[in-house]
């Protein structure tokens, strides 16, 4: 028992030690959402502090490839404990550490407990290390998408070796990934501004489309750079109206209102619009324009310039696409950091539904490989599908309908279908259930906590047309599983937490039923043999006096002090047996057999105890009405021994829904958190006792105040579940 008690208390603190970190990672990534550009610098450092202080590490350093100089990889964010030595300006980190650079730019993280671990390669790499103190290191690279890595980040010990678990790694390759998204931002932020600027000085330059629109006749005269865009002939009159036969049916309502507002208010026309090609495919088009007047209030023209803005466009709706899951994934991390493990669950498959309406697929689940299912059982744990089409099998044989899948999945790898074609022919049995199912596209990620073996699998599914994974989307998707699996295994750790303290709760259970037992034997033994024999000796005693009373008077009063000292043994052995086991509880029941325990204490004492019953059933069951005067009992000898008190009370209240024991004295008090740490055993035999009918016990008190211990027993249902289980 002292073994799972302890295997408890470890495993209590490693999982407040991970949410302390996963709980400041959910925080950090919620704070670079929708960060402003000329904020982002300043919240790196930020939170590099904070994860150093968390962690008790002692420096973190950021670097980035300049785009006007990329053979260098330059230090431009860090922090690090005051009088430590400061990097030189435009530190180069290929320079210094060229072994280590060139793993991350490969895209490798690069982690080392102690100097001694870097290989001889990295000769100049461990020199500099040295000179700046550094014992332990972690540098991830930093990237976004497919891009190239452009840039990395480091997390430092100074003071001593660190072995770097893989929770922590996995932790900062996450904070990475913010950080790179957030510079990437930036980038593409300044690179938009770039744009415009260069928007500006060709519109200005007439380097775009320009057109001249007569007011009165709807002709328009066009540039050949305007019938490239909208895709005129060279010879083809153009009007009006020849403009919206190419514009967009959503978008032709809009720029009819801003040519109208401008012709007719004088306003400069500026509208974004889109246009459908002669072979189907879409286009964005900026259009600037201003009016020209022949005399006052009479436009005679309307005169502008156009461009092809789609590429602009697609970057500006890619961010936007990246920015509502990159919220949504803060969303996630932060809700599933601090769920109770009874709604995890419900968590999941609400985010499953999420992930479905944000990426358009339609079907969505978590398949587990759960502990004590029968070997080979794959169970659907959680699910979601937008249409209304069957539910799939909530447990199957994955070797038999998805062998191929399951050995993928199993070896830690992702499996990524956008067709079933592309499936090998060793998947043959996967291609047919997929078909059967429906399922045209498929991408399916392992769930596992720090690289050990899946504990199932996350997949997403389109049954109603191809579709093409893209990479970034395959990586931040990694990101939800791995939220989703570390929901889960903590989920998984906390029911085997409740099953050990339900099993340990029994046992504890049985261990006090079987001690109140045989103190009910030796009760019985005591009161029924050896009382009696010693009354019979006091009996014997009275004889002898009255026969030996005339013949020898001296033996008379020895006579009478051994018969008082039977007496007073006899007394003694009675009270032992009502402590070791109460026979008015038996006999007369609770409230007697309290009034008579508070009548012994009082006489004992000194200490004066009340005692008030209320609104009791008829009927209270043995083990209740013993619990409840075990509880009384322990409670007045703590008074006895620790509270100083002249008086106490005691209240039994009957409630509809179970029974209120309230046990107040005025003494000296306590600190009830101190009192816990340092629990004795008659205060842990009081809450096991508790414990063991479902009942609540609260303890309030204050040094110099006295104190009140609260107990509630529920009765009906719920104490006859807890009598069934210790049974």
């Amino acid at each position: 028992m002292q073994t799972e008690m302890t295997k408890h208390k470890q495993t209590k603190e490693a999982l407040e030690e991970r949410l302390k970190f996963e709980t400041l990672l959910a925080n950090l990534s919620a704070r670079f959402i929708n960060l402003p550009p000329d904020q982002i610098d300043s919240e790196i450092v930020d939170a590099q502090r904070q994860i150093c202080e968390c962690l008790d590490i002692d420096r973190s350093t950021l670097w980035q490839i300049p785009e006007d100089e990329p053979g260098k990889m330059l230090l431009t964010h860090w922090h690090q404990p005051p009088g430590s030595l400061p990097p030189p300006e435009g530190m180069n980190a290929e320079e210094f550490f060229p072994w280590s650079t060139q793993k991350v730019l490969n895209g490798e993280v690069v982690t080392f407990s102690k100097p001694s671990d870097l290989p001889p390669a990295a000769g100049l790499d461990k020199e500099n290390f040295s000179v700046y103190g550094t014992q332990a290191d972690v540098l991830v690279p930093l990237s976004s998408g497919k891009g190239p890595v452009f840039g990395l980040l480091t997390f430092a010990v100074m003071h001593e070796e660190r072995i770097w678990t893989e929770t922590v790694v996995t932790g900062f390759t996450l904070i990475a990934h913010v950080f790179a998204g957030a510079l990437d931002r930036k980038r593409s932020d300044e690179m938009l501004h770039k744009s415009e600027a260069r928007l500006s000085l060709v519109t200005e330059a007439v380097g775009a489309g320009l057109w001249i629109m007569e007011v009165d006749t709807g002709r328009v005269w066009g540039s050949p750079k305007i019938r490239e865009l909208f895709h005129f002939a060279p010879d083809e009159e153009l009007c009006y109206e020849s403009f919206f036969k190419v514009i967009h049916a959503d978008d032709r309502e809009l720029v009819h209102h801003e040519v109208q507002n401008s012709l007719q208010s004088g306003e400069n026309f500026s509208c974004d619009y889109r246009i459908v090609l002669p072979d189907g495919n879409t286009r964005w088009i900026v259009s600037r324009g201003q009016r020209y007047v022949k005399a006052p209030g009479e436009p005679e023209r309307l005169l502008g310039l156009s461009l092809d803005i789609t590429e602009r466009k697609r970057g500006e709706q890619a961010l936007e696409e990246r920015l509502r899951f990159e919220t949504l994934l803060s969303e996630i991390s932060a809700r599933f950091v601090n769920q109770p493990a009874d709604g995890i669950d419900r968590e999941i498959e609400d985010t499953l539904s999420r992930l479905c309406e944000l990426f358009g697929i339609d079907l969505a689940a978590v398949w587990q490989w759960l502990p004590g299912s029968a070997p080979g059982f794959v169970t659907l744990t959680h699910f979601y599908r937008a249409d209304e089409g069957p539910r799939l099998a909530e447990q199957i044989i994955a070797q038999e309908y998805f062998p191929w899948c399951q050995q993928q999945v199993r070896a830690g790898h992702i499996v990524k279908v956008s067709s079933m074609d592309e499936l090998p022919p060793e998947a043959a049995r996967d291609l047919e259930m997929c078909r059967n199912l429906g399922v045209k596209s498929n991408l399916t990620i392992p769930l596992s906590v720090g690289g050990a073996q899946p504990i199932g699998a996350f997949g997403l599914n389109s049954t109603l047309e191809e579709r093409t994974w893209q990479e970034e989307i395959v990586k931040q998707l990694q990101l939800v599983a791995q939220v989703f699996a570390n929901a889960l295994d903590r989920k998984r750790t906390d029911e085997e937490l409740r099953r050990h303290e339900k099993e340990l709760s029994s046992l504890t259970g049985r261990i006090i039923n079987a001690q109140e037992e045989e103190l009910r034997l030796l009760s019985r033994e005591l009161h029924d043999d050896l009382t009696q024999r010693l009354a019979a000796l006091s009996l014997d005693a009275a004889l002898i006096e009255r026969q030996f009373g005339p013949v020898q008077p001296q033996a008379v009063q020895a006579l009478k002090d051994l018969r008082a000292g039977l007496t007073d043994v006899a007394e003694d052995v009675h009270n032992l047996s009502r402590q070791l086991h109460p026979s008015i509880l038996d006999d007369l029941g609770l409230v007697q057999a309290v009034q008579a325990e508070c009548d012994a204490f009082n006489k004992k004492t000194g200490i004066n105890v009340s005692f008030e019953p209320a609104d009791l059933p008829d009927l209270i069951s043995q083990d209740l009405s013993l619990c409840l005067y075990r509880i009384i009992q322990e409670s007045l000898q703590n008074i006895a021994k620790h509270a100083q008190a002249a008086a106490a009370s005691i209240t039994l209240q009957g409630f509809s829904g179970g029974i209120n024991l309230l046990i107040r004295d005025n003494g000296i008090g306590f600190d009830p958190s101190k009192a816990k740490q340092k629990a004795g055993i008659g205060l842990s035999s009081m809450r096991e006792r508790v414990r063991i009918v479902n009942g609540t016990l609260a303890i309030a008190s204050e040094p110099g105040k006295g104190s009140e211990i609260q107990i509630f027993i529920p009765l009906g249902e719920l104490h006859d579940q807890a009598k069934a289980a210790d049974s």
